[in-house]
């Protein structure tokens, strides 16, 4: 009996894992047609210059494509061999998900600052209504004359002897107060 047991479970184990594996294989397939219908493919040609997405970061204000780099060779549809303009040795092989055509822009950079600083004399800023505009001669905030150490803003000029603020002097006048 325990011969046809372990038979009968041998063979179980072998039909599960045929089930096993025609499932996966199914699964897989629908994963990359879901994968590709989703991707749209770009073919460059040796010579193209592209961007390169630089990894993510938790930084606000960080450059999101490196670039341009030079395709220089073309292994397959989505592999591709670059090498950065400005500096020849450097050189990866990237897959085509990371890339994006580079075009160049038609305005200098500083055509386009002269532009943005002319932009800006001509422009006046519009506050909201209701807000006050903001008085010339008003650089410290106003103290209020309720706590002394206002008056102090740096505690080198405060002295002792000037005013008592200290947390055991105002726990004593409340001690005092409540005795009276």
């Amino acid at each position: 009996m325990k011969g046809n047991q372990h038979e009968e479970y041998s063979r179980q184990w072998k039909k599960a894992q045929e089930l096993a594996n025609q499932h996966l294989f199914k699964a897989q397939t629908k994963q990359k047609k879901y994968y590709y219908d989703g991707t749209k493919s770009v073919k460059y040609n040796p010579g193209d210059l592209v961007l390169l997405k630089a990894p993510p970061q938790a930084r606000k204000f960080i450059k999101r494509w490196n670039g341009p780099f030079k395709i220089i060779r073309v292994f397959s549809e989505i592999t591709y061999e670059i090498q950065n303009i400005t500096n020849e040795k450097q050189k990866s092989i990237v897959y085509c998900n990371r890339l994006k055509p580079y075009v160049a822009r038609d305005v200098p950079a500083k055509q386009e600052q002269e532009i943005v600083r002319e932009k800006a004399d001509t422009t006046t800023i519009r506050r909201r209504p209701g807000r006050p505009k903001k008085q010339p001669g008003l650089e410290q905030p106003i103290i209020s004359f309720l706590d002394p150490r206002m008056l102090f803003p740096n505690p080198k000029d405060q002295t002792n002897s000037d005013f008592r603020t200290t947390s055991q002097y105002n726990l004593r006048s409340r001690n005092q107060a409540s005795n009276f």
